[in-house]
């Protein structure tokens, strides 16, 4: 394809959103757009002051009228993302260019917050890039989980950057590549972290169900009416209220003396026949 024709074929995307302004059509226009910038391929100047002009216009809008966030993938089913999901990708972009300035985290959302109608503490939040892990059955139906274990969430992550690449109509640096890097590595040693201290929670609950389940089957029949012949009545039977002793609790170690200590009362509670 010449220049001139590649030329055309740009126009003519152009040529038949403006004729028939549908989301399918604006798909295939920014998904081309997006697919240029990747691949380094240069872009005709018709194609880029479209994009120019259309995209703070088109992430203004709703999101389910919004064939912008249809192309970059911010239209979602009803309730699966916040309402303020383009602004937070306006926001984003905002952020990562603050933070390839060199900037703090925090003195990226301070200086973007000037600029939208989010606080920096908002700004900083929507930044964490971690969303609760759902593990669901054959069926796709979500499996009810007593401990949060998190996730990066990739999507969020790259909305602000999509709107920064095509908002640029180039690729990041390699500079810009590793401060991206850097944060990204942050966040996900921060869900390690977070992991490895709910897992060690929920180790010592499985220790401590065991016993109480014991103490349940050796019950006497006036000791489970004394439970409503349920179980679920016991101490901290549920996985959720067990957890909540927890929640002030950081280090390992507090963890082990917080278990120990809810684990001795129950045996002591048991032997002095106290249920």
């Amino acid at each position: 394809m010449t220049k001139t024709d590649w030329k055309d074929f740009e126009q003519g995307l152009i040529d038949n959103y403006n004729n028939n302004p549908t989301v399918e059509n604006a798909e295939v226009l920014f998904q081309h757009f997006r697919d240029q910038v990747k691949a380094n391929e240069k872009i005709t100047n018709n194609l880029q002051a479209f994009i120019n002009d259309r995209l703070v216009e088109g992430l203004g809008k709703k999101q389910t009228n919004n064939p912008i966030g249809k192309a970059f993938g911010l239209v979602r089913e009803k309730g699966e993302q916040p309402s303020k999901a383009s602004e937070h990708a306006q926001a984003h972009a905002r952020i990562w260019e603050e933070l390839f300035k060199g900037e703090t985290l925090r003195n990226a959302c301070l200086t973007v917050a000037d600029e939208v109608s989010l606080s920096p503490e908002a700004l900083q939040s929507s930044f964490r890039f971690t969303k609760k892990l759902l593990i669901k059955d054959a069926l796709g139906t979500v499996i009810p989980m007593y401990f949060e274990y998190l996730e990066f969430e990739e999507d969020k992550f790259n909305i602000g950057l999509d709107t920064l690449t095509v908002k640029r109509g180039k690729s990041l640096t390699k500079d810009e590549i590793s401060i991206l890097n850097k944060h990204s590595k942050k966040v996900n040693n921060e869900i390690d972290k977070h992991n490895e201290r709910e897992h060690l929670i929920e180790k010592k609950y499985n220790m401590y169900h065991k016993v109480l389940s014991d103490y349940w089957c050796a019950f006497s029949v006036d000791q489970h009416a004394k439970y409503k012949n349920n179980p679920n009545n016991l101490p901290l039977w549920s996985g959720k209220d067990y957890r909540k002793e927890f929640n002030k609790l950081k280090l390992p170690k507090d963890i082990e003396d917080k278990s120990q200590q809810l684990l001795k009362d129950i045996i002591v509670k048991g032997e002095r026949n106290e249920f």
